[in-house]
């Protein structure tokens, strides 16, 4: 399976708002879904408010337990995947 899942880090360097901005920019390529770096939970919420699913995100690295949203309320806002950092290619 070949997927194309374009990614911004922007927050890095240039805030929510630049990250956003790419992510909408990559929206209109017509990706199977993006992914816009965040570190909270209300930054994904932010994101899911101004892309359009499908979205994908870095798994909390201490697991969904004590996150701050669940993984339904996740799905309701339109992510379909949770990449792990600690994955193998």
């Amino acid at each position: 399976m070949h997927g194309r899942a374009p990614r911004s880090n922007a927050v890095r360097v240039g805030g929510i708002e630049e990250a956003v901005g790419r992510g909408e920019t990559y929206q209109k390529a017509g990706p199977d879904m993006v992914f816009c770096y965040t570190r909270s939970p209300e930054e994904l919420r932010f994101v899911s408010e101004r892309v359009l699913p499908p979205l994908m995100m870095f798994a909390p690295a201490d697991g969904f337990g004590t996150f701050g949203l669940s993984q339904r309320e996740l799905g309701d806002m339109g992510y379909r995947l949770a990449a792990s950092s600690r994955s193998v290619l």
